[in-house]
């Protein structure tokens, strides 16, 4: 026997008179046996108390401790990752005694009924089960496997690496040069399981119709396509789809829901959240998918067109993205969700978990998320004039632009911005643990026309094609005053009338006739032309803009005139009171435009959204910053980086997960460590260099999937008979 004790109980057996004897052959089995099953008993014993802390145990300490008692943050310096960490205790000792659960300070802290003292300290209190399960374990010893392993360094976490590309494997047997179906094939092939067989071709084009298009093929399509579903044929039809204008505007669809389009709301015509017109960033969402511009260059222009391409009124589009979070009654809800829904979507992290404190399971810290949000800080929205329409109200581009450059940023004790901590500005970064060196932001010279949009050749012609159409309208309102005058019986109604249509043709003739000396002083200001051309112009500016106040006091004094006529015997105190009010402004404007000066109104290329709705109408008209701090441009170069590790690999997650339903990473917004781990990350990380190493070209990722023998398969849920013995 190989137990010392054991051996020397089999050899000295007590007698009935106390004499020790050599033990029967009988007596000896039956000892070896007992033995044995003692042995046996005890092993079972141990495995099933390890099994009890692994099962009942281990998972609530996970879920509800190790956010601040793991490896990712020590309060007081305790992890609860192991049992020999709590062993170890924290700065007051050991927090737990075997076999003694009253007495051990882990059982007092998760009992306790004061909130402020209790564990954990936000949240629910644990419920009854899984206090009794730490008090069973307690009380029978805190057994733990001997070698059981502390939590993995959060920032080795698989997310946090730079995506490899792994050999394609080479599975025997495998048909398909498709690398998606070699990864695929390979555990499945482990594992012995059959795949299923392709797809009827009718099945497989509906399929990627439907996938690349949203429009289901016709018949004469599926027919001809039956009689010929070869490779060749497969990819004719393939790159047909991928060309044909709805394939951007099924994955438009998709992307905007990912990026959160949304039309504008708010009371009235007053806007409260996003923009009018957003429209615009759609239609650029729909024409970049369709021509198949980057995914890279996709997100650098939505962060920052207007750094990158400050004179491009497409790309500018983009930046909606930025102008879909505005929220007039509240910039840290604004700035929120731009930080929140920037990282979601961009990097697959939870980082709007930081506003309040650390992230509880990821290496981002509050000051990091603060950091980021500085990045944003100085940002705010406007109206670009778009051709042929000078009423923002009827439409316009919804951009971003730097407006407050100086604009601090502080960090918000427990995320409340009642109480700011502005002791120390935070520095616009990345979080510190995905930044490889210090953000390189360097501030951008504007050209005029982005800082001084009125400088734009369209907005002065909008504005004389406006003004003709005003002329023309005008005049058309004369004539038929006058044929009114020839035919009318009410003679000094007419008459009224027809003054009213005379001044206020005066008026948009004038109009017309300072369009182009407005524009002559705006574009002086930006020009090195002298001083005293510069006067010169502005003055002439100024001495029309006090005429044409002159003309439309006219028309207001004829229009007084008019109503006060029309206006009943019993009710003429409020016509006669604006009559008079007319007549005095008109007075006033007389007397204005004989000392004209070189004061004007430029004309307007665009037009800013409040800041909040308190800002005045003044400094909503201010001029637009001559430089942008380029932080934005800055974050999107960092963003789009191959040494970025999240970027590609959410990218082609979320195209993976609209072909074929499931994700490879379920999680497709949280790729940190609460998030799933990825089902095939092999294959993941294969994609997303594939992505980066082609220009980052969506249609390539395409094709690769709806060529592969995998997404030809059918979908029935009829396994083989070795597949469902697997099963079993």
């Amino acid at each position: 026997l190989p137990f010392p004790a054991l051996r020397m109980q089999f050899l000295a057996v007590p007698s009935k008179l106390g004499v020790l004897t050599r033990p029967s052959p009988t007596d000896f089995v039956g000892a070896c046996l007992m033995g044995i099953a003692c042995l046996l008993s005890g092993s079972v014993s141990i495995a099933q108390e390890h099994a009890f802390y692994g099962k009942s145990v281990k998972p609530v300490l996970q879920s509800r401790c190790y956010p601040c008692h793991g490896a990712l943050k020590q309060e007081a310096g305790l992890r609860l990752d192991t049992v020999a960490f709590m062993q170890l205790g924290s700065e007051n000792g050991p927090v737990i005694q075997p076999g003694d659960a009253a007495n051990s300070l882990l059982m007092r802290r998760v009992t306790e009924h004061e909130e402020s003292i209790r564990m954990p300290p936000e949240g629910e209190a644990l419920s009854r089960s899984q206090i009794e399960a730490i008090s069973t374990w307690l009380k029978e010893g805190a057994h733990h496997p001997p070698d059981e392993p502390p939590e993995r360094d959060p920032k080795d976490h698989w997310a946090f690496r730079p995506p490899v590309r792994s050999p394609v494997p080479q599975v025997a047997g495998l048909k398909s040069n498709n690398p998606i179906d070699a990864f695929l094939s390979e555990p499945q092939a482990a594992k012995k399981l059959v795949p299923q067989s392709a797809a009827n071709p009718r099945i497989w084009l509906r399929r990627v119709s439907l996938d690349l298009i949203g429009v289901p093929p016709t018949q004469q399509q599926l027919d001809a396509f039956a009689l010929d579903p070869s490779e060749e044929t497969s990819h004719r039809l393939v790159d047909t789809l991928l060309a044909s204008p709805r394939h951007g505007e099924r994955w438009g669809r998709h992307w905007m829901d990912i990026w959160r389009y949304s039309d504008w709301w708010g009371l009235g015509e007053e806007v409260r959240n996003s923009q009018k017109h957003m429209w615009h960033w759609r239609d650029w969402i729909v024409e970049s998918l369709n021509e198949d511009v980057g995914y890279d260059e996709m997100v650098r222009q939505m962060l920052a067109a207007d750094e990158l391409y400050p004179n491009d009124l497409g790309k500018l589009r983009a930046s909606g993205f930025l102008a879909r979070q505005y929220f007039k009654f509240n910039r840290t809800s604004w700035l929120d969700e731009t930080v929140e829904h920037t990282s979601k979507a961009m990097l697959g992290l939870t980082f709007n978990c930081c506003k309040c404190h650390d992230h509880k399971y990821d290496p981002l810290s509050q000051e990091d998320y603060y950091r980021l949000r500085a990045v944003f800080e100085p940002y705010q929205v406007r109206a670009e004039m778009v051709p042929g329409i000078v009423d923002f109200q009827k439409d316009g581009i919804p951009r971003a632009f730097d407006c407050n450059l100086d604009a601090p940023t502080f960090v918000h004790a427990r995320g409340d911005d009642r109480t700011p901590i502005t002791s120390q500005p935070m520095v616009p970064s990345v979080p510190a643990l995905l930044r490889w060196e210090p953000l390189p932001i360097v501030p951008v010279s504007l050209p005029r026309e982005a800082f001084y949009p009125s400088l734009r050749t369209h907005v002065m012609e909008n504005y004389l094609a406006d003004r003709q159409s005003k002329v023309q309208n005008a005049e058309l309102s004369l004539e038929a005053a006058k044929k009114k005058l020839a035919e009318g019986p009410t003679q000094e109604q007419a008459k009224l009338e027809l003054a009213v249509a005379e001044r206020s043709l005066r008026r948009w003739a004038l109009e017309l006739e300072a369009v182009p000396l407005r524009f002559a002083a705006d574009r002086a200001k930006m020009t090195d032309d002298s001083a005293e051309q510069r006067s010169l112009l502005a003055k002439h500016a100024a001495a029309i803009e006090k005429r044409i106040a002159v003309s439309k006091a006219e028309e207001e004094v004829s229009l007084a005139e008019l109503a006060l006529f029309k206006a009943n015997p019993q009710s003429r105190d409020a016509p006669q009171k604006k009559l008079a009010a007319a007549r005095s402004s008109l007075e006033t404007a007389i007397k204005q435009k004989d000392a004209p000066g070189e004061e004007y109104v430029s004309m307007r290329g665009a037009e800013k959204s409040a800041e909040s709705n308190v800002e005045s109408e003044e400094s909503k008209k201010r001029e637009y910053p001559r430089t942008s701090t380029g932080r934005r441009s800055a974050l999107a170069t960092w963003l789009t980086d191959r040494r970025n590790p999240l970027a590609a690999r959410v990218a082609v997650n979320h195209i993976w997960t609209r072909h074929f339903g499931r994700p490879l990473v379920p999680t497709v917004f949280d790729f940190g460590r609460k998030g799933t781990s990825p089902i095939h990350p092999e294959l993941l990380d294969w994609l997303a260099v594939e992505l980066m190493d082609h220009q980052w070209s969506m249609k390539h990722i395409h094709r690769l999937i709806v060529h592969s023998e995998a997404y030809r398969r059918s979908s029935s849920n009829a396994g083989s008979e070795s597949n469902l013995a697997t099963d079993r």
